[in-house]
């Protein structure tokens, strides 16, 4: 994985300015956001969210038009592998918190 990217990751997860979600990207409901382990990294990288209808929490990545996991290009400029990315998202959705997917980040990525 980039180095760079994982230690803004990292950062970001342990910052306390994420809220942790499940099943998404992003939610939104009532203004406030959720995010899952990945959706804190296309925030990292900057992806700019779209909420695509009133009846659903989720919001869209712009960049890849995806709700609940990075798309090709997030791959690419991330250097994670899509068994990674299963694995970590699996991972947040079991968890209460980011603690386990940030010790899955640094021994394995």
């Amino acid at each position: 994985m980039n180095k760079e990217i994982k230690d803004k990751w990292l950062c970001a997860l342990e910052s306390g300015d994420f809220a942790k979600g499940e099943k998404a990207l992003c939610t939104e409901q009532g203004g406030k956001r959720k995010y899952c382990c990945l959706g804190v990294l296309a925030d990292v990288l900057g992806t700019q969210w779209r909420k695509e209808n009133d009846y659903r929490p989720e919001l869209k990545s712009i960049n890849d038009d995806s709700t609940s996991y990075l798309g090709h290009r997030a791959l690419d400029q991330t250097g994670i592998s899509g068994f990674h990315m299963y694995e970590l998202a699996s991972l947040n959705d079991k968890s209460d918190s980011f603690a386990p997917v940030i010790d899955y980040i640094r021994e394995k990525l």
